[in-house]
């Protein structure tokens, strides 16, 4: 009956072996296929972070040239209310 019992817990010890290093197995794959999605994600967000900056710089851009148009019209409209106030004034222009 020893020996019977002994075959037993022989067996289930290989068992528990075989279970566990299927269990190392998956947790090594799925560690692995952690560090996969984890560089893609890094990936991504180094490609939208060059994304954003490269938008933010097109906005600054044309914030830039819009500031100047504004202030380009605006010297514009004081130099024809310049002349406007010369011709009503009865000035040469």
């Amino acid at each position: 009956m020893n020996a019977r019992v002994e075959e037993i817990n022989e067996k289930m010890d290989a068992r528990d072996e075989k279970m566990n290093a299927t269990i190392e197995e998956m947790k090594e794959t799925m560690d692995a296929r952690d560090e996969k999605i984890n560089a893609t994600i890094e990936k991504m967000n180094e490609k939208i972070d060059a994304r954003k900056e490269k938008m933010n710089e097109k906005i600054d851009k044309q914030i830039s040239f819009t500031t100047k148009f504004q202030m380009d019209v605006e010297e514009n409209e004081n130099e024809i209310t310049e002349v406007s106030n010369r011709i009503n004034e009865g000035y040469e222009i």
